[in-house]
């Protein structure tokens, strides 16, 4: 079995647990969320898919709304 650092997904993250459809993950910044960007993609594309919203408190990111998407693969991108 792997560890859950080696397969990020919204179910192993330990903030992911209590969260339902609806409810926003907020975190300090990008990279304090995932080690690499391909993680960091994954979680929240997990996020997304479980219908959780994602933002980013350093970067003032919000993935729920489009502009905030198209920013968060730049931002993602930097952060790499």
């Amino acid at each position: 079995m792997r560890s859950p650092a080696r397969t990020p997904s919204a179910k192993n993250s330990p903030g992911a647990i209590c969260l339902r459809p609806g409810d926003t993950l907020a975190a300090p910044s990008l990279d304090r969320l995932a080690r690499s960007l391909r993680a960091l993609i994954t979680i929240v594309a997990d996020l997304r898919r479980c219908g959780v919203g994602f933002r980013s408190l350093k970067e003032a990111l919000d993935i729920t709304t489009p502009d905030g998407r198209l920013v968060f693969y730049v931002f993602a991108a930097l952060a790499s």
